[in-house]
C-alpha cells in the first residue's frame, strides 16, 4: 500500500492526519514499474469531497429549502388581494401569469357586459333568449369568478407551505382585522387555512346570492317571489336568510379570529 505514491510497510501504522487533508490510494504501486507496462490511472476521489453533480444538486435542495421556507400566509394574502401575486412570489411565473389572465379576462367580461347589455338584450331577442337568461348567465360565471379567487390563495399558501405546516403570524388583532376585510383571511393568517377557506366560501356564497336578489330581483323572483319591507327596503325572503347568514358567517370569522390569535399569541410565550 501506497500513500501519495510513496510505500508504507504494512506494520506501520499511518499517522492521524487533519480532517481537511485529503490523501489519494494507490492500490497498485508495483505495477507501475513493471518495464513495458503503463502506470495505471489514479482514480483521483477524494474522501472528503463532492462528485461530479454535486453543485445541482445542492443547488436544487437549497431552492426548495428556501421555497419551503416561504410563509405560506404572505402568498395567500398576495393571492387575495391579486390573483397570481401569490404564485410569483413562490417562483411559479407561469402559473402566476396564469391566474392574472384569468382574473383580467373576467373583468373584461364584466365590464363588457355593464358597457353593452342594452344591445345584448336586443341580439338577444332575435335568438328567442330572454333577458333574465342573460342575468342567469352572468350571475353563475361571476360566482365562479368569486370561487376562483378563493382557490387561488389555496393554491399559492400550499404551494407556498410544501406540504408541510405553516407558521402563525401570533398577532391577533392584525388577524381579526383581516377577517373584517374579508371573512377567513384572519384564518389564513393564523395558520388555518382550511377553516378560512370553509368561512370564506360561505360568506361569498351567501353574500353573493344577497347580492343577487337586491341587484337581479328580476331574476331572483323565478325563484323566489315573496318579500319583506325592512327600515323601508323591499328584500325577499330568500334575500333576507342570505343576508343574515352573511352577517353571522362574518361575525364568526372576526371573533374566531381573534380568540386563537390570542390563544396563540399565550402559547408562544
Amino acid at each position: 500500500m501506497a500513500v501519495l505514491g510513496r510505500p508504507v510497510p504494512d506494520d506501520t501504522a499511518l499517522p492521524m492526519s487533519p480532517q481537511d487533508d485529503v490523501y489519494f490510494i494507490d492500490a497498485e504501486p508495483a505495477a507501475a514499474k513493471r518495464p513495458g507496462s503503463q502506470p495505471p490511472r489514479r482514480s483521483k476521489i477524494p474522501l472528503f469531497g463532492r462528485r461530479r453533480g454535486g453543485d445541482a444538486t445542492l443547488a436544487a435542495e437549497t431552492t426548495v429549502t428556501q421555497r419551503g421556507a416561504r410563509r405560506p400566509i404572505v402568498a395567500a394574502s398576495l393571492s387575495l388581494v391579486l390573483c397570481g401575486a401569490g404564485q410569483l412570489y413562490n417562483g411559479r411565473r407561469d402559473l402566476a401569469l396564469l391566474y392574472f389572465l384569468t382574473e383580467t379576462l373576467a373583468a373584461s367580461l364584466d365590464w363588457f357586459l355593464w358597457r353593452l347589455w342594452e344591445p345584448l338584450v336586443r341580439l338577444a331577442h332575435v335568438f328567442d333568449i330572454q333577458p333574465t337568461d342573460l342575468m342567469a348567465v352572468a350571475a353563475m360565471g361571476n360566482f365562479l369568478f368569486v370561487m376562483f379567487v378563493a382557490a387561488n390563495a389555496q393554491q399559492a399558501y400550499r404551494d407556498a407551505a410544501g406540504g408541510s405546516g405553516a407558521e402563525s403570524l401570533r398577532q391577533p388583532l392584525l388577524s381579526s382585522l383581516a377577517s373584517l376585510v374579508m371573512p377567513g383571511w384572519g384564518q389564513i393568517l393564523n395558520a388555518q387555512p382550511r377553516k378560512g377557506l370553509v368561512l370564506m366560501a360561505l360568506f361569498l356564497c351567501s353574500a353573493y346570492a344577497f347580492g343577487v336578489s337586491l341587484a337581479l330581483p328580476a331574476l331572483w323572483r323565478l325563484l323566489d317571489s315573496s318579500y319583506q319591507m325592512i327600515f323601508g327596503f323591499t328584500l325577499t325572503n330568500g334575500g333576507l336568510i342570505a343576508l343574515s347568514a352573511a352577517v353571522v358567517v362574518y361575525l364568526s370569522a372576526f371573533y374566531d379570529a381573534l380568540l386563537v390569535g390570542r390563544r396563540q399569541r399565550s402559547q408562544a410565550f
